[in-house]
């Protein structure tokens, strides 16, 4: 009976450092608190994929946090590996959100839309 309460106990504790540690996290950087979209998409897209208004609209709130996060990690690497390889990375990865909403717009059948929008296509 003991070893049953401590591992719950244990888990408690986990449990509570991760929401101390999430919310310092969502006061460092709010944005992050919009990903909480991205799910949600998955899940209208299943229930009612012909909603596109409604799936636009929570695809931009979810896209967002995740551009954030990118950005976020190329800063990261680019402490950590010098400037070079940094900058490397921002300039191909800086543009990815664009690539992806350009390319589910191709997908879409929308051409003339993806080629106003996307670099380098026009």
């Amino acid at each position: 009976m003991g070893d049953t309460q401590q591992i719950h106990s244990d888990r408690s504790e986990q449990w509570s450092k991760m929401g101390k540690r999430l919310i310092g996290e969502l006061r460092q950087a709010p944005l992050l608190g919009l990903l909480v979209f991205v799910p949600i998409v998955l899940f209208v897209e299943r229930a009612s994929p012909e909603a596109h208004t409604l799936l636009f609209g929570l695809s931009i709130l979810a896209i967002v946090p995740l551009a954030a996060l990118l950005s976020r990690a190329t800063e990261a690497v680019s402490v950590l590996t010098g400037d070079v390889v940094g900058g490397l990375l921002n300039a191909t990865l800086g543009n990815l959100t664009e690539l992806v909403i350009s390319l589910a717009a191709f997908q879409a059948g929308s051409i003339s839309w993806s080629k106003r929008h996307s670099p380098g296509l026009s």
